[in-house]
């Protein structure tokens, strides 16, 4: 009973770290189709700057940043390890996420837009309706 629960409970913590790359850099790339070339080059500088950043010098910068009373339930709970889960597969789940959405037709985005459309209605119409396979493949990468 004891490895059964480990195991689920790291499996849970990886889906939840996998869950939150594939949203938050959907959400950057996202934002990088209409961001000016000024703000791409330094999307791509963090990227690799956190692609060159090694494990345990991010564990450590982790531990110090939710080291403090404010931060107490983080850093009691598996909240920091679904954390350094994200970071460490954000930059190689943002870069694939750019490459295709960068590709892509901008025209259904424009005419919703046209249409009265918000920007998230426009975003989360993109993901369910084009990007499905995107959001798929951006999940199981960070899991």
């Amino acid at each position: 009973p004891g490895a059964r629960s480990w195991r689920t409970a790291s499996s849970a913590t990886a889906g939840i770290a996998a869950l939150m790359a594939a949203a938050i850099s959907f959400v950057f790339a996202w934002t990088w189709r209409f961001s000016t070339r000024s703000a791409q080059f330094i999307a791509l500088w963090l990227a690799a700057l956190m692609l060159l950043t090694p494990g345990p010098v991010l564990g450590i910068s982790l531990l110090q940043i939710f080291n403090r009373d404010v931060f107490a339930t983080i850093y009691d709970s598996r909240a920091i390890v679904a954390i350094a889960q994200c970071l460490r597969v954000l930059p190689w789940i943002f870069l694939l996420q750019i490459a295709t959405l960068s590709r892509g037709a901008a025209s259904p985005w424009e005419q919703l837009r046209v249409e009265g459309a918000s920007t998230f209605h426009v975003f989360f119409w993109a993901i369910r309706t084009r990007y499905r396979s995107l959001a798929l493949a951006s999940f199981f990468m960070g899991f």
